[in-house]
Formats: C-alpha cells, sequence, structure tokens
C-alpha cells in the first residue's frame, strides 16, 4: 500500500463519525473534498521539506567528494540513492498536485451545480415575494417638526443673546 494511501485510510477511520455528521461527507465514510484538500496540501508541505533537505544532503556529497577526490566510493554511491529519492519525491509531488487540483475542480463545479439548482428552485417557487406597491408611511413629518422646534429654540437663544449685547 503506497504512503498516500496509508496517509488518508488512516486519517478516514479517525474521522469517519466526524465527517459523517458534516454538510460535504461521503457515503463511504471517507474524507470531505475539504479535508482531502488540506490532506494532500499538507503531504506537498512535508514532501516539499523533504525535497529541500535531500538536495542540502546531495551538495554535502558533491562536495565531500570533491575534497576526496575518487578515493570515496561511498560518497557517489550515496549520492546516487539521495537522487533517486528526489527524483521519486518529484513524481509523488506531481501527483499530488494533479490529485489536489483536481479535487479543487470537483469541489467548485459541484458548489456551481449547486447553485444552479438553487436558482432553478428560485425559479419554480415563481421568484422572490412580490413588494407592496402602495405607499409607504413616512417618518418624515415627526423629524420636520422636530427641526422646526429647534429652529425656533435657536431663534429665541439668538434674540436673547442680541438683548444681552445691546
Amino acid at each position: 500500500m503506497s504512503k498516500i494511501a496509508k496517509l488518508f485510510k488512516g486519517s478516514s477511520s479517525s474521522g469517519s463519525s466526524s465527517s459523517s455528521k458534516s454538510k460535504h461527507s461521503r457515503s463511504k465514510g471517507g474524507p470531505s473534498p475539504q479535508e482531502a484538500i488540506h490532506k494532500l496540501r499538507e503531504t506537498e508541505e512535508m514532501l516539499t521539506k523533504k525535497q529541500d533537505y535531500l538536495e542540502k544532503r546531495i551538495e554535502q556529497e558533491l562536495t565531500i567528494a570533491k575534497k576526496n577526490g575518487t578515493k570515496n566510493k561511498r560518497g557517489a554511491e550515496e549520492k546516487k540513492r539521495l537522487e533517486q529519492q528526489l527524483t521519486q519525491i518529484d513524481g509523488t509531488l506531481s501527483t499530488i498536485e494533479f490529485q489536489r487540483e483536481a479535487l479543487e475542480n470537483s469541489h467548485t463545479n459541484t458548489e456551481e451545480l449547486e447553485q444552479e439548482e438553487l436558482e432553478e428552485n428560485m425559479k419554480r417557487m415563481g421568484g422572490l415575494p412580490s413588494v407592496p406597491s402602495g405607499k409607504l408611511p413616512s417618518a418624515r413629518p415627526s423629524s420636520h417638526r422636530a427641526t422646526t422646534n429647534k429652529r425656533v429654540e435657536d431663534e429665541d437663544d439668538m434674540r436673547t443673546l442680541a438683548s444681552w449685547a445691546t
């Protein structure tokens, strides 16, 4: 069984009870699309870190081989083994990236289909409810009175101030 299959098999058995309650759970008990995408991203990050580590190790082996010349066969074998691992990781990363993009696209397509279905249901229901065409009561007259009363008070205050000044 591949490492990726083990990774997803382990996560589905521990999360099957909680994923069965989620909106996007699968009937077979597998991870939801979001969970699978998240796991794939985590795996990509881990493999990228391992890739960086292997590249540094290869550089170290090259440096050691240059110092020792042709005396060190173990260094050449180690470099070859590290390069094989690096090639394998590159292939795995490509596969994971392809799977993640496919999941993201299918999830987007599913959301679009759900939206289209909702729109069709709205059309069958007759659209949005109608808004009354009659004139709605306005709150303006009371605010107009308040403004008028405020203006009268201000004019009274101005007269009082003017009387004090003279």
